[in-house]
C-alpha cells in the first residue's frame, strides 16, 4: 500500500512505538489501515505489531511490512539528517584566506588538461615555446649601436635613443658660411597690439608684411632637410 508520514512516540526505556496510516494497493477509496510496530531503540528489534485490517490481528501484514520499509529506507538513506546548505557557512568552509595577489601576466588562463584536444595541447605548447624563446633574446648592446652609428649617424632609430639624440640633431644639420638660420616659424608673428585688430584688417597689417622668406634661407632649409 501507500504509506503515509510515519509518526514515532518515544516510550521511556529502550523501547519506541511507531504509528502510520497505510492506504490499501487494491481499494485505494476505502478508509486507510493503522498499522503500528512496537521496536527497540538500540538495536531495531521489532517487539510486536498490529494492523487494523483482517491479516493485521495475527501481527503480520504487507501495511506492517511496508510500515518497516519505509522506516529501513529512511535510516539507510539519512533522510533525517539537514542538507549542507541548510546549516550555516557549513558549504563555505573550503574557502581560503591565503591566497596571494599575483600579477595578470602571471597567472596561467588555460583549463586543465583533462578534456582536451592534441592539437589544444599543441597549440599551448608552441605558446609556451615561443614565450620561452622570445626571453632568451639578448638586448641591443652599447658596443652594437656604435658600431650602427658609426656608419649611419643620421639613421632615424638613434633619434629616439639616449646618448645617440644630441650627436644624431648635430649631423642632421648643414651649417652655411655665411650662418644663415631658418626661417621665423608662425609663433614669432605673434605680438600683443595685434589682438584688438579685427580680423580682415589683421591679416592685412601683419600677415602678409612680415612673413618674408630670404633666397639664402630657402637654400639653408633645402640642405637641412635634404636626405
Amino acid at each position: 500500500g501507500w504509506v503515509h508520514t510515519v509518526w514515532l512516540f518515544p516510550i521511556s526505556g529502550t523501547n519506541n512505538c511507531t504509528l502510520k496510516k497505510v492506504r490499501p494497493s487494491q481499494r485505494t477509496n476505502d478508509k486507510p489501515h493503522e498499522a503500528w510496530v512496537g521496536l527497540k531503540k538500540d538495536a531495531g528489534d521489532i517487539i510486536t505489531a498490529h494492523c487494523s485490517c483482517m491479516a493485521g490481528l495475527g501481527e503480520t501484514c504487507s501495511h506492517v511490512a511496508a510500515l518497516l520499509f519505509k522506516v529501513e529506507a529512511f535510516h539507510r538513506l539519512e533522510l533525517g539528517k539537514a542538507s549542507c546548505t541548510s546549516l550555516p557557512c557549513v558549504w563555505n568552509q573550503a574557502f581560503t584566506k591565503q591566497t596571494k595577489p599575483s600579477r595578470a601576466h602571471n597567472i596561467p588562463f588555460i583549463k586543465p588538461k583533462h578534456g582536451k584536444s592534441e592539437a589544444t595541447l599543441a597549440e599551448e605548447r608552441r605558446i609556451v615555446n615561443r614565450r620561452s624563446f622570445e626571453s632568451e633574446i639578448p638586448k641591443v648592446g652599447k658596443n652594437l649601436l656604435d658600431a650602427l652609428h658609426t656608419c649611419m649617424a643620421n639613421s632615424a632609430v638613434f633619434s629616439v635613443v639616449n646618448g645617440y639624440v644630441e650627436d644624431t640633431a648635430i649631423n642632421g644639420f648643414i651649417t652655411d658660411e655665411h650662418d644663415v638660420n631658418l626661417p621665423k616659424q608662425l609663433f614669432d608673428l605673434y605680438q600683443h597690439c595685434h589682438s584688438e585688430l579685427p580680423e580682415s584688417r589683421l591679416l592685412v597689417d601683419t600677415t602678409f608684411s612680415k612673413l618674408k622668406v630670404t633666397q639664402l634661407e630657402c637654400d639653408f632649409l633645402e640642405k637641412s632637410t635634404r636626405n
